[in-house]
């Protein structure tokens, strides 16, 4: 049974809606930005990415245009709906944090 998809799931779909990336692109610049906000190890990025591809999300594609072979993902038609279908969601608040300065 494949997991649903998680927000580290909707990050890695939207960086892939920009363009191609190999995993290693993908891991370097989720550290380079949401890192800092938004912890997630190098493991957990490339079994999500595994996640995506078994969901019919993403699809990888072998280039060789560099020295050595290297493997680029894809976003699928299926991953740009899925992607743009929860994009389109409101936004829900925790009922865990209120706001402390009284404002709703």
């Amino acid at each position: 049974m494949v997991s649903r998809p998680t927000s580290t799931s909707f990050a890695l779909l939207g960086l892939l809606a920009l363009r191609p990336w190999t995993a290693y692109q993908l891991v370097a610049q989720i550290r380079r930005g949401a890192h800092y906000f938004w912890p997630r190890s190098e493991a957990h990025l490339y079994a999500e990415l595994k996640r995506l591809m078994a969901r019919g999300h993403a699809q990888m594609e072998s280039v060789e245009d560099t020295k050595r072979p290297r493997t680029r993902y894809n976003i699928t038609p299926e991953g740009l709906a899925v992607l743009e279908e929860w994009a389109g969601e409101p936004a829900r608040r925790s009922s865990r944090s209120r706001p402390s300065c009284g404002c709703s």
